[in-house]
């Protein structure tokens, strides 16, 4: 099982928890599995074409990721997947 890790400004969408388990063999079907069981969380994470929204990034083992190229990548049992957000400001 892998371990997702949910930035604080996304918590609300999953019961406010900031660490997920989820069981999966890849990547995609780990992000999958999380929309599936916190739907709202969808569209925060991507559009209506279940692309990644720009300003979400993802890191895979301290790894930048690069979806949908990476969707497919082999995640094991002490995976920690890192969901990031872009902050914009002035």
């Amino acid at each position: 099982m892998a371990s997702v890790i949910i930035p604080e400004t996304l918590v609300r969408f999953t019961s406010d928890q900031r660490r997920v388990i989820i069981q999966a063999p890849t990547l995609g079907k780990a992000l999958i599995e999380l929309i599936r069981s916190y739907p709202d969380l969808r569209g925060q994470l991507f559009d209506e074409n279940l692309r990644l929204r720009g300003y979400v990034n993802i890191y895979l083992d301290q790894h930048a990721i690069e979806l949908p190229k990476d969707f497919a990548t082999p995640i094991h049992p002490n995976t920690v997947v890192r969901i990031l957000q872009s902050v914009a400001g002035g």
